[in-house]
């Protein structure tokens, strides 16, 4: 019988396994542990003309298979700015798993700091430097539960979520040596918001022999 580790579904598919290996079945187990950073930064200028908008999407994910253990970190940067009196626009995305990324266990904070480059698809490309605190906000957590069979298997899944929409986000944002955080660059319509989650997820693949 092999074990999974995530608390609220240890019991359930140790069981399980147990079960299944009374059949004579093949049991796989999965389990993912993800933290979660996302940000999105918004201006408008010249009149709502001139339109830019950051994403910042920063995420480690702690997988496992069985016996088989994977870390993958990974910090994602879109940055999309539009022209609404010319019709322009520009897209232009980039990302890295050269970064540091730490999130308190009830998600009341984290910080991601990390340089990405971003390109567009005719190769320009800009120079982004970041350091995002995020603080406070809504806690909410989802329990989701998946059940399917056919044949001779069976996959059953229990995920759950845990998001913290945050109150505030501050730091430095600079895109090409301006700060878009900066004081001097805040104008009434412009900001940053998002959120911190977590997200843990078991599963077993059950294949009966017979």
């Amino acid at each position: 019988m092999r074990r999974i580790h995530l608390t609220a579904a240890t019991l359930f598919f140790s069981w399980l396994a147990l079960a299944a290996s009374a059949v004579l079945a093949d049991v796989t187990t999965h389990t993912i542990r993800d933290n979660v950073a996302h940000a999105q930064y918004f201006q408008y200028t010249d009149g709502y003309c001139n339109g830019l908008s950051v994403e910042v999407f920063a995420g480690e994910s702690f997988a496992r298979t069985d016996n088989l253990r994977t870390f993958t970190p990974n910090l994602i940067l879109q940055i999309f700015g539009y022209n609404g009196c010319t019709g322009e626009s520009f897209f232009m995305s980039g990302s890295t798993e050269q970064f540091t990324f730490t999130v308190l266990g009830n998600l009341a904070a984290a910080e991601v700091s990390g340089n990405v480059v971003v390109a567009d698809n005719l190769g320009n490309t800009k120079h982004v430097s970041l350091a995002l605190s995020w603080r406070g906000g809504v806690l909410r957590r989802d329990l989701f539960t998946y059940n399917y069979s056919t044949g001779r298997s069976r996959t059953i899944l229990k995920n759950l979520s845990t998001l913290r929409f945050s109150d505030s986000i501050t730091g430095s944002l600079v895109v090409d040596g301006v700060d878009l955080l900066s004081p001097s660059n805040v104008t009434d319509i412009s900001g940053i918001s998002g959120l911190v989650a977590k997200v843990s997820a078991a599963s077993v693949d059950i294949i009966r022999m017979r």
